[in-house]
């Protein structure tokens, strides 16, 4: 939403398209920032409840940054672990919720571009976005308790992770 607000008021002509870039990657840059500082909240709330995971997590076998995926996938699993053990019947995301999740992310997604300038500024980027997306199924995430994507077409994964700017070799 901050690259909407900000967007609006550079209009949609050529002479804006330096100042998208600049946006844009801001944008990157604090979604980054925000995705990272989140998980390590997570790992810190988890240690707050769990003393072994505390130990384990930050003395043992501890994460940098958390900007890889490998990290975020050991997140995931310890997150999994963690509510397993005070909910022994709870599974990952049906097809259905992830069905609805998948809706409702590019929902959000196409609303917010098309209720902006973007739709302008960034026609290319949006199309290779929906040409990506459209490969992009419930098969492909929070399938099991071990990886939060899958290696089912990860091409396609990987592609899009590559548009929104993520290093397609971290994935």
């Amino acid at each position: 939403m901050d690259a909407t607000s900000v967007s609006s008021g550079i209009g949609s002509g050529i002479e804006t398209f330096p100042v998208l870039d600049y946006v844009l990657q801001s944008v990157f840059l604090k979604m980054t920032g925000a995705q990272e500082q989140k998980l390590k909240c997570i790992c810190w709330e988890l240690a707050t409840n769990d003393y072994e995971y505390r130990y384990h997590r930050f003395t043992k076998k501890q994460l940098g940054e958390c900007s890889h995926y490998s990290e975020k996938k050991e997140i995931y699993k310890d997150l999994i672990i963690q509510i397993k053990k005070h909910n022994s019947s709870f599974s990952v995301l049906s097809l259905e919720e992830r069905n609805k999740l998948l809706k409702e992310l590019n929902n959000s997604i196409v609303a917010i571009f098309f209720e902006s300038n973007l739709k302008t500024l960034a026609q290319k980027k949006f199309n290779d976005y929906q040409a990506i997306w459209s490969n992009i199924s419930n098969v492909h995430f929070a399938c099991d308790s071990n990886n939060l994507f899958s290696d089912k077409n990860s091409y396609s994964l990987k592609a899009y992770m590559k548009i929104i700017y993520i290093d397609s070799e971290t994935v």
